[in-house]
């Protein structure tokens, strides 16, 4: 709730039990937490040999989705993108009328009754989150959109920030849970909000880290230090989180995506759904003439929230997306012929490996 904190809401358990999708890199810690702080839980995973081999027995839905859906009043998701919970939701269009469809086919809304609440953890597009919870809801079912924010290490400590979209009861309903998983919990309102939050929010910290990929060649060119410019940066008024996350990755020559972060080609998505919400929500033709300038500026230069695009795109191009997103830097470094890299007795030093948005 608006205002609140860890210590104002206790995670008290439920009688009933709770369903979890989805124990990847994120989901493993955050169903770990329900655990441990006393939730009846109910695990599934695509992959059974994951589930099985962190959780016990009891805890395991060998069962499947059917499972899920009668054991379970209450499933959240933490799941990789929205087009794989559309098919664990829904399933494959060509199976979801037919009764003697394997499960997996017809999807977990197959078993659902009416009452049912469901809670979308992962990063889904805010447009389909709306309609999927229109959809959902005319069968009885609600639709919570709560992203979180703060990657594996917080996952793992259970110190994530959510972000909440949707009914305000059902909020209610599994609020204690989502304390159980994170520290900050925040209800933004009307179904989406959750998604277009964090989505704003990321795309904040994206143009911080281009912004820093470009930089550091363009002082390393210049005939700069990249090491010393970083430390005066760090402590200047050029500072972000966003620098201080990843400039230190990039003077250690380290671009493992798990030491940053989602992989450029993940986090790229935010960026394009940035572009497509900008052109498809606010038309011109619908705002003050103030505004509409402002629009066709959108159309003919890019403002800084958009301007990021190409540079990741090119990442993207050239084999970059397997790795951190501060692997921009790499386009740069091309572009003017230099390598930014900490002088030896720094990169021995151990990189900044902070959990990020």
């Amino acid at each position: 709730m608006e205002g609140a904190s860890a210590a104002s809401i206790e995670p008290r358990p439920t009688g009933a039990k709770l369903g979890f999708i989805g124990v990847g890199n994120m989901g493993r810690g955050m169903a770990l937490n329900l655990s441990r702080k006393g939730f009846a839980l109910l695990v599934y995973d695509a992959c059974l040999a994951r589930v099985e081999e962190t959780f016990p027995p009891s805890q395991v839905a060998a069962g499947g989705l059917r499972q899920l859906a009668q054991e379970c009043d209450r499933i959240i998701f933490c799941l990789p993108d929205y087009t794989i919970l559309q098919r664990v939701l829904f399933g494959s269009s060509s199976a979801s009328s037919s009764s003697s469809a394997d499960e997996g086919d017809r999807g977990l809304v197959a078993f659902l009754k009416p009452g049912h609440v469901l809670v979308d953890c992962g990063t889904s597009h805010p447009v389909w989150t709306q309609e999927t919870e229109r959809r959902l809801r005319e069968m009885g079912i609600t639709f919570l959109d709560a992203p979180v924010s703060g990657m594996v290490a917080k996952a793992e400590a259970g110190t994530l920030s959510i972000m909440v979209g949707g009914d305000r009861s059902a909020f209610e309903v599994v609020e204690p849970a989502l304390w159980a998983m994170g520290k900050e919990v925040t209800f933004l309102g009307a179904s989406g909000n959750g998604q277009l939050t964090k989505m704003l929010n990321n795309v904040l910290f994206n143009v911080s880290i281009a912004a820093m990929a470009e930089i550091l060649p363009v002082a390393t060119r210049l005939g700069l230090d990249p090491q010393q410019f970083s430390e005066v940066v760090g402590k200047g008024s050029g500072q972000s989180f966003g620098f201080d996350s990843f400039a230190g990755l990039v003077l250690a020559r380290n671009f493992e995506a798990g030491k940053g972060g989602y992989p450029l080609a993940a986090a790229f998505k935010d960026m394009q759904t940035f572009e497509e919400l900008v052109h498809a929500r606010l038309q011109a033709d619908h705002l003050p003439s103030v505004v509409a300038g402002t629009m066709q500026t959108y159309k003919e230069a890019p403002p800084p929230c958009l301007c990021c695009l190409p540079v990741a795109s090119c990442a993207l191009d050239k084999g970059y997306g397997a790795e951190h997103k501060g692997a921009m830097v790499k386009v740069w470094e091309e572009r003017f012929g230099v390598q930014v890299a900490a002088t030896a007795d720094v990169a021995a030093q151990p990189p900044n490996t902070s959990t990020y948005a």
